[in-house]
């Protein structure tokens, strides 16, 4: 499967800032947005974590092009997120910058939880590995790993980043910046130390 996280950058500050009536508006209005879009794409939801969003592609439906789904998915987000921040400025109210990890691999999947409350999730390795990616994620970036590299490449535009070393792997791994949809051949390289 291919597992996605999103995150608004620096949101517990900015709610710090906020009336409590206001940070759920924003909230509101850019979950409304987002999940949509998330839908559109043949995504799951698993939950939201704050002002935090997790999902995942290619269950319960089987779905060949899972990987290329949710990064395009990314990509409309931030586009998105760009939007939101334009109608939010008119209205005299507060923007946000979102980062977003995606990563593709062999995760568990279905019910899990206690006998009081079971949640439909997914939990593996597979899982942390993209949830690090999003923290690693700068507002407006769209961070993915060589394997959802590899199932996209035809289809995006990447920057090539220094691999990242992320809690609980012992190597560090391969990491790609999503610029936009386009081809192989645009790979650019930027290996900055």
């Amino acid at each position: 499967l291919t597992m996605f996280f999103s995150d608004v950058r620096g949101f517990t500050a900015l709610s710090e800032q906020m009336e409590p009536q206001d940070v759920q508006r924003l909230l509101s209005d850019y979950f409304s947005e987002m999940t949509g879009i998330l839908f559109r794409h043949g995504g799951t939801l698993d939950k939201f974590m704050g002002d935090a969003i997790m999902a995942f592609f290619g269950n319960p439906e089987p779905l060949p092009d899972h990987a290329r789904r949710a990064v395009f998915m990314a990509l409309e987000m931030q586009e998105a997120v760009v939007r939101l921040n334009q109608q939010w400025a008119a209205e005299g109210r507060r923007q946000i910058g979102v980062g977003m990890g995606i990563h593709t691999g062999d995760v568990t999947v279905g019910n899990l939880g206690s006998a009081q409350y079971m949640d439909y999730t997914v939990v593996g390795d597979a899982v942390n590995l993209a949830c690090r990616l999003e923290q690693n994620a700068k507002a407006g970036e769209i961070l993915i790993t060589q394997a959802t590299y590899e199932e996209v490449k035809s289809d995006v535009v990447v920057e090539a980043l220094p691999p990242l070393r992320v809690k609980g792997k012992s190597e560090p791994i391969a990491v790609y910046r999503v610029l936009g949809k386009g081809g192989e051949a645009a790979v650019r390289r930027d290996l900055q130390s």
